[in-house]
């Protein structure tokens, strides 16, 4: 979905934009993971980590709903698109 909405010249930034955010996520998880563990149980941990994963699954469903249309780079016409 990335590429759908990033102009040609600016996706290679992007993508390693998004991959240093994904890159310190993940290396921070364990991290909390561990220090959470230690103050709730390592059930209620894991249980936590899913209700973040599903908040930002719904983030991402509510963007692509609202922001999708607008934002969506027609490559045949190298435009955006309008609407």
């Amino acid at each position: 979905m990335l590429f759908d909405v990033i102009e040609p010249r600016y996706r290679a930034s992007v993508t390693g934009l998004i991959l240093s955010c994904a890159f310190i996520v993940g290396a921070l998880t364990p991290v909390l993971m561990g220090w959470t563990k230690g103050m709730f149980g390592l059930s209620a941990s894991i249980s936590g980590l899913a209700v973040v994963y599903f908040a930002s699954s719904m983030i991402v469903l509510t963007a692509l709903r609202t922001r999708f249309g607008k934002d969506y780079y027609c490559e045949a016409t190298n435009a955006k698109r309008q609407g």
